[in-house]
């Protein structure tokens, strides 16, 4: 699911800026293995590489859409399945906030 709830509140964001808000309800919350094979899923969600690699991916996927995308994310968050099921979801520590996913790729 992809949102920009600015649209019809802009006070949402600050003048002049967008938001865009996506949400994945079919993701594993005990992933046991990556079909692309790219992600190391042996930690689960706890393992931030494997958050912040699928927020890459996703991100990617929408891009294919969206040309550019990237280059316009200034800040992001992920809450991961088993961080929603927290008491206190909140996005990782360890998520970048300052720039999209893929520039934190090694």
């Amino acid at each position: 699911m992809v949102g920009q709830q600015h649209v019809l509140d802009p006070s949402r964001v600050p003048p002049g800026r967008a938001a865009l808000w996506v949400q994945l309800q079919e993701v594993p919350f005990a992933p046991s293995s990556d079909a692309a094979g790219e992600l190391d899923v042996s930690a689960g969600w706890d393992d931030e590489r494997l958050v912040v690699g699928y927020a890459d991916r996703v991100l990617g996927r929408i891009e294919a859409h969206a040309p550019g995308l990237r280059a316009l994310v200034t800040r992001w968050s992920a809450v991961s399945p088993a961080g929603i099921a927290r008491p206190t979801a909140t996005p990782s520590a360890a998520t970048p906030t300052a720039a999209p996913p893929s520039s934190t790729r090694t």
